[in-house]
């Protein structure tokens, strides 16, 4: 895993490494209901 390598590069963003849980949009919903 080159993870760590992608980071230093700049390659892969943080959120890459932030899995996005359907909790997660639901509260994201909450500040933007647009969304």
């Amino acid at each position: 895993m080159e993870a760590e390598g992608s980071e230093e590069a700049g390659v892969a963003p943080p959120a890459v490494h932030v899995p996005v849980s359907p909790r997660t949009l639901a509260h994201a919903t909450e500040y933007y209901p647009e969304a």
